[in-house]
């Protein structure tokens, strides 16, 4: 019985490493510290855009649109032109957080965006290291989607999340930005599967002398 219970704790030690870190690495993914309403100030967070750069949006109860997904505040982009998202880094309007990540794990994120459901032209565009990962494109979104991308591999142990903004007809809303490391390869270190091994060969000599002296 007691080898049989180390073998399942090693068990657990061994596959504990490739469980998901619940953690959200994102720094003020919900923009509730930032700089006040009409700034362009959120704390964690790099603004710039010489055409138009993101600004803190807040409750309104005088519109239907322009409102947080939950707490006070959230991201609120009114770019209009096309430089806003495809002008020099200067001209964008560009909203990004560097993360510290694990090179070769995998990261989910996942953000709430509202068009505020005006059509076109808008754009978002989400760029994880230096790649785009999604772009939408003139969608009309009235109430707050939920944007879910998952696979991301870290290359690097700093990892640049950047947003790109456009929305020439109102403004775009971003809101609970969050990234969580899932871990790297299912498969457990070939350290690990030494210890299985030893638990393994452990267990069945106790079975072993269990049936020679019955």
């Amino acid at each position: 019985m007691r080898l049989g219970l180390t073998f399942t704790t090693v068990m657990l030690y061994v596959f504990a490493g490739t469980q998901a870190h619940a953690a959200n690495i994102v720094v003020n993914g919900g923009f509730e510290a930032n700089g006040g309403p009409g700034s362009s100030t959120f704390s964690g967070w790099a603004v710039h855009g010489s055409y138009g750069p993101w600004g803190v949006g807040f409750f309104d109860n005088s519109s239907s649109t322009t409102h947080p997904y939950a707490g006070t505040y959230y991201a609120s982009n009114g770019c209009v032109l096309s430089p806003c998202i495809n002008g020099t880094t200067a001209e964008q309007s560009s909203l990004s957080q560097t993360l510290t990540t694990v090179v070769g794990d995998i990261y989910t994120l996942d953000f709430e965006f509202s068009t505020g459901g005006f059509s076109t032209p808008n754009e978002l565009r989400v760029i994880f290291g230096g790649v785009v990962v999604e772009d939408f494109v003139d969608a009309a979104i009235t109430g707050y989607q939920e944007v879910t991308i998952t696979g991301l591999v870290a290359t690097s142990t700093s990892t640049t999340l950047e947003f790109l903004g456009r929305n020439a007809p109102g403004h775009s809303n971003l809101d609970e930005v969050s990234v969580v490391d899932t871990g790297a390869s299912p498969a457990p270190e070939p350290a690990a599967w030494l210890l299985v091994a030893i638990g393994s060969a452990a267990l069945a000599g106790s079975r072993l002398r269990k049936t020679s002296v019955n």
